[in-house]
């Protein structure tokens, strides 16, 4: 779906996102005043319409997830922190100038994007391609950058192949895009004004643009590629499609989390090609400019499509129900989640100790082993033998879960990836604590439990999840086509199409 004049922002599935519906209030408000920037941008930076304007509405979503405050409230502080900005650039140009003056254009066959260096995203998608890509002979190169402010440059974990490293380039900006940008100086004069007019904070929003715009384009400044591959697919605005379209010719998207309510999972992710977990996830893709989409299921479960040998009967999903889960869910009841999450432990605790045979393990993120619920779960287990209790963050965790014969989740995605892994999973959401992550489980089913939360209740449908019933088997087997369809390698299928592309190039 893109969005033009004569289409409307509203989206059946986003009525009761409270984000999307202010922001859609607010665009459809000023819509004449947005349209200025909007402009703006086209004229400045020659984006075209539809870019130009799914920019800004962007930028508007981005800004009502706790940074509302700014967007609201208009002083005359703004005026000076654009002016600022301007003095920034000109101070830093001649460090731009010599910087980006120096580099030598970087020209190869694929790009892998980078952000991270220890839990990488080479390790955890990029690898298992590059394993069947030195098959076939392709230039490549990790372009490693930063989301935020850090620039200090790090071994990426897994990878030991050439790095281009622009992290610098998220506060160190490519000289021809500042001159460009010192154009916008005698804007602040009509982004003042229409602040006034609408009590809307405009140079706010447009001081977010242009950051953006100075950050991607030095990103991918003398970088020359026929495809890049990225597995962070929710930092793919339409700015930066925009900017790196200037010098790469396709760009592949891979999804990296579940699609949940969190509006940048769903909205705005611009490319050329995006390998999505299920046709689920498709469907709650909205505003992705002209992508193609492909059902392929993830990436992180290439190396456990092997069966392995069970090594536990039930996998116990540590939930962070102390953390603050109610700045992306608004509507939730953390106090009643809480208490569910405690009626889930005493029920599971009871069941390992009535079945002493039971083997159970405990996965909570690393670094959440010294935080609540998982120390004090720890010592509320400690009488039973029959439970172990792991740290773990990505491979390591789908390792364990493909040991695992049932899991046992509250809202975790965790849950829907091991679908994919042929997992039994038991997803607790009683009095219907979980509802607003929207994860489908608001019906009871035989998969579901909500109303009973007896431990009856719950010793029934544990035996039964763990019994060799067809009826169950049947169940599982359409849950993992709806929510993670992986069929065969999805890098196999994903580097069919980089040589067909690649073949297109040399034409």
């Amino acid at each position: 779906m893109s969005f033009n004049e004569d289409q409307e922002l509203q989206i059946k599935n986003l009525a009761e996102n409270i984000v999307w519906q202010d922001t859609t209030d607010l665009y459809n408000k000023y819509r004449s005043k947005f349209d200025i920037v909007s402009q703006r941008l086209q004229k400045q930076y020659k984006l075209d319409d539809q870019t130009a304007k799914e920019a800004v509405i962007y930028e508007l979503m981005s800004s009502q997830y706790g940074k509302k405050k700014n967007l609201e409230i208009y002083s005359l502080k703004w005026i000076l922190l654009y002016m600022l900005l301007f003095l920034y650039l000109a101070v830093s140009s001649i460090i731009s100038l010599l910087l980006y003056g120096l580099q030598k254009t970087v020209k190869v066959d694929i790009v892998f994007e980078e952000m991270w260096h220890d839990n990488s995203l080479y390790k955890r998608f990029y690898q298992y391609i590059d394993t069947q890509m030195k098959k076939v002979e392709f230039k490549k190169v990790l372009l490693l950058l930063s989301p935020s402010f850090k620039v200090m440059k790090k071994n990426v974990s897994g990878y030991n192949g050439n790095i281009v490293n622009r992290r610098y380039a998220s506060i160190i900006f490519d000289f021809k895009i500042i001159i460009r940008v010192f154009k916008d100086f005698s804007f602040l004069f009509r982004l003042h004004n229409l602040s006034k007019e609408t009590k809307i904070n405009f140079i706010y929003l447009y001081l977010r643009l242009l950051r953006k715009i100075l950050m991607y384009y030095s990103q991918g400044s003398k970088l020359q590629a026929r495809v890049l591959i990225s597995a962070a697919d929710y930092y793919w605005t339409p700015l930066k499609y925009f900017m790196y379209k200037r010098s790469i010719s396709n760009i592949i998207l891979i999804q990296n989390n579940y699609v949940g309510e969190y509006l940048h999972l769903r909205l705005f992710q611009y490319c050329d090609y995006y390998y999505a977990h299920s046709k689920q996830s498709i469907a709650k893709h909205h505003f992705c400019g002209n992508a193609k989409f492909f059902n392929v299921g993830s990436f992180q479960l290439i190396p456990f499509l092997q069966e392995e040998k069970i090594e536990y009967d039930i996998a116990f999903i540590s939930q962070t129900v102390y953390d603050n889960l109610t700045v992306g869910t608004p509507l939730l009841d953390q106090r009643l989640l809480q208490e569910n999450y405690i009626k889930l432990k005493e029920n599971f605790h009871k069941y390992l100790q009535e079945n002493p045979s039971i083997k159970a393990v405990y996965i909570t993120k690393l670094g959440y082993d010294m935080r609540e619920p998982a120390c004090s779960d720890k010592i509320y287990f400690e009488n039973l033998a029959n439970i172990k209790f792991i740290a773990a963050a990505g491979r390591d965790t789908f390792n364990i879960i493909s040991k695992s014969r049932l899991v046992l989740n509250m809202y975790s995605s965790l849950g829907f990836e091991s679908y994919g892994l042929d997992k039994r999973v038991l997803w607790i959401n009683y009095d219907h604590c979980c509802d607003p992550f929207k994860y489908d489980t608001n019906k009871e089913e035989m998969h579901i439990m909500i109303n009973d939360k007896s431990y009856t209740a719950f010793k029934e449908k544990v035996d039964i999840l763990l019994s060799n019933d067809e009826t169950v088997e049947k169940h599982y087997s359409q849950l993992k086509e709806d929510y993670m369809s992986i069929n065969g390698n999805p890098a196999i299928q994903l580097i069919k199409q980089v040589e067909d592309l690649l073949e297109r190039c040399d034409k």
